[in-house]
This record gives structure tokens, sequence and C-alpha cells, in this order.
């Protein structure tokens, strides 16, 4: 906790204030979360995605190109989740948060958001230019995701307009 207990010569007190708060709140998520765990993450392949930028940050072979990659994604998304390795088989990210939400994502993180990673990490690689996407807001996110669910319109499906209950508060 050195650069907590020490101020730095142009360290306002709000800054320092910041600072400490940020190391008790990670020493408290610390307590309770048990391990790091390696990630599989999917990619997801549009027609605008790049012929090169993701298949040159994951290393792939040359072969790779041949694919337009457009989104990387690192979380436990229903349509796509990462993969995390359990110690003896890699898992759904998803599934593994339902079965220990608190030693993955810690306590505080667990209790505030029902047990749900509240992200979706994406590493985005166009090739040409993209629309502007416009996202609801948390209940309107929240209802439409559970009149398509009611309705049987299935995850994968094209017409599919709420792919999951959550806002994006990007």
């Amino acid at each position: 906790r050195p650069f907590c207990s020490t101020r730095g010569a142009n360290r306002t007190n709000e800054e320092q204030s910041l600072l400490e708060s940020g190391y008790n709140s990670l020493a408290r998520q610390k307590e309770t979360m048990i391990r790091i765990s390696p990630l599989q993450n999917p990619v997801r392949e549009y027609a605008w995605g790049s012929r090169s930028a993701i298949q040159d940050l994951l290393g792939l072979p040359e072969d790779a190109r041949s694919r337009p990659m457009a989104e990387l994604w690192m979380g436990a998304h229903p349509v796509a989740p990462s993969r995390v390795w359990d110690g003896h088989a890699w898992i759904p990210l998803d599934r593994a948060i339902e079965q220990d939400p608190e030693g993955l994502l810690g306590r505080e993180t667990a209790a505030s958001f029902g047990g749900v990673l509240p992200f979706l990490f994406k590493v985005l690689a166009a090739a040409q230019p993209l629309s502007i996407q416009v996202h609801p807001g948390a209940a309107s996110a929240r209802a439409g995701f559970q009149r398509e669910t009611r309705t049987g319109v299935l995850l994968d499906d094209p017409r599919r307009t709420y792919k999951d209950p959550f806002h994006k508060p990007e």
C-alpha cells in the first residue's frame, strides 16, 4: 500500500482519497475472490469484420484470414460466453459464475448484480464503416427481452431484437 501512504508531490486530497478508497475496495474484493483463470473467448464473424486485426491479436494461422472476424467477446453473454478452465475442463463462463458467483465475481459484485457478470467486453475489428447503434434503457431492455422470450423468439433468431435483458450503458 505504499502509493496510498505517501502523498505524491502533485496529488490533491481528493485524488489521495480516491486512491485509498480504490485500494480498500480491491482489498475487500480480494477477501472473496479465490482465483484467476484463463479464458477462451469467442470470435463473432460478420461481413464487416477485418481479415487481419483479430487474427493477428490472437496469433491465428494465415488461413484464418479467409474469414472476416468482427468482434472478440470476453464475458458471460448467454449467446456466446467465454469459456473458463475449471481445473478439469473448459466450461462456459456464465455456468461457472452460476456455480460460484462470489468466488468469480467477488462478494460485492455478485450481490450488486445478482450473480451475473455486469459487462461484456468487446474488441471490435471493422474493415468498413459501421452504423451507429442505439441501445435501450434498463426497463425497456428487460421488457423487450421478456416479451420476445414469452413469444418464443429464439436467442439466435435474426428477427430477435433483444439478445439479453440488460441495458448497454456504453
